[in-house]
């Protein structure tokens, strides 16, 4: 389970490294084009609220931190479907506990 830190937010948001992997490319790229997306995420049972929305721009500090020492590999598919996401109004959203991205291309999660 890797997580992001958002801007000094000492808050994290968990995440599988698989789909960190895949956000961090995703936010590099758009961050290098000087674009902002949203990213909103559910929360586990334990939190308070049912999600949050951050907006992220290039001018905003983001800590990614992986839990595997190896770099899990990219797959071009599942980034074409964030890449979707990130450019359509609603932003990339990322579902509850098992850290699914659900792009609006796609009725649940990516397949592996």
């Amino acid at each position: 389970m890797g997580t992001i830190y958002y801007g000094d937010d000492t808050d994290a948001i968990d995440l599988p490294d698989r789909l960190l992997t895949h956000l961090q490319a995703v936010v590099i790229t758009k961050f290098r084009r000087g674009e902002s997306f949203t990213l909103t995420w559910a929360h586990s049972p334990s939190e308070d609220g049912d999600r949050t929305t951050v907006w992220l721009q290039p001018s905003m500090a983001l800590r990614f931190e992986f839990d595997g020492a190896v770099a899990e590999p990219l797959d071009p598919a599942f980034l074409r479907d964030l890449v979707k996401a990130a450019n359509s109004p609603s932003g990339v959203s990322v579902g509850a506990g098992a850290g699914e991205a659900s792009p609006p291309s796609a009725a649940g999660s990516p397949s592996s």
